[in-house]
């Protein structure tokens, strides 16, 4: 594995291919000029610009808090400023800023949301400014999406929560 292939859906051509060892998911902005790719190498976990070519690691490794998530769900911002992924078991999502991964920064200090169970889901509102996320812990939460804050009380529900999800006007 490890190709990315881009296809025109009216003709079915290959616009473009990716490739990096292990890909196991991928994921499109909003306008579609970046693709976040992931997989079990970290060589692999690449932010693609897609109109100039280039593409950047999603730096992980020894104490990023990264390293070893292996998204069940992620989310470009509306804005396409920022990405947030869940999963891999963790009780917290995570937001970072695309430019600092342009830039080569280390997304150490990542922006975290923590819940008291395993987060199944996370998305941005349609404006930007919240980020909601699913959990285990039987809660779904909506979140300050630069802050961290917490806003509102947690929704509380009879089992794990998988998905959540705001209204087209948020």
């Amino acid at each position: 594995g490890g190709q990315i292939a881009i296809l025109d859906l009216g003709t079915g051509e290959v616009i473009r291919e990716l490739s990096r060892p292990g890909v196991a998911w991928c994921l499109f902005s909003p306008s579609g000029s970046y693709l976040m790719s992931w997989g079990n190498f970290g060589g692999n976990r690449r932010l693609w610009n897609l109109e100039d070519g280039t593409d950047f690691p999603v730096p992980t490794g020894s104490g990023s808090p990264v390293a070893n998530i292996e998204p069940n769900s992620a989310a470009f911002s509306p804005d396409e400023k920022r990405i947030a992924a869940v999963g891999g078991g963790d009780s917290i999502a995570y937001i970072w800023d695309v430019e600092d991964m342009e830039q080569g920064k280390s997304v150490e200090h990542a922006l975290q949301l923590p819940h008291g169970g395993t987060i199944w889901w996370v998305e941005f509102g349609p404006d930007g400014k919240y980020v909601v996320t699913a959990s285990g812990d039987h809660t779904a939460q909506v979140w300050d999406a630069v802050t961290g804050e917490r806003h509102g009380a947690a929704m509380q529900h009879a089992g794990k929560v998988s998905q959540a999800s705001f209204s087209p006007d948020g």
